[in-house]
């Protein structure tokens, strides 16, 4: 269910779907760079907070994952199969920072 907000299960901010969907469209290595350069120069301060919180909590199942990264229509993916890209995902985001884990803020 999407919200205003991320950070309970089944909970993911609109504004991160959008993000998602703009910049992580079939996991391309290009506009995933775009992201990066545009978080490091300063747009969306909310993302890594909200992306984080949606992976610590689980928030995105596999479906809404799969809609959010522009898999039409969406496909059952594997659990597992999720994490590694969403691994994938905050890697080309934000680098060597620690992939966020249940139970481990990604506050600075």
């Amino acid at each position: 269910m999407a919200s205003g907000h991320a950070g309970d299960p089944g909970d993911v901010s609109l504004r991160l779907i959008q993000i998602l969907r703009i910049y992580g469209g079939g996991l391309s290595s290009h506009t995933l760079g775009d992201l990066r350069e545009v978080v490091r120069a300063g747009r969306y301060p909310w993302l890594r907070d909200e992306f984080g919180s949606a992976i610590r909590t689980g928030a995105f199942t596999a479906a809404s994952w799969s809609s959010a990264i522009g898999l039409e229509p969406p496909i059952d993916l594997a659990e597992r199969t999720v994490h590694d890209q969403q691994r994938l995902v905050w890697a080309a985001i934000f680098g060597d920072e620690p992939f966020p884990a249940a139970g481990r803020s990604v506050a600075r």
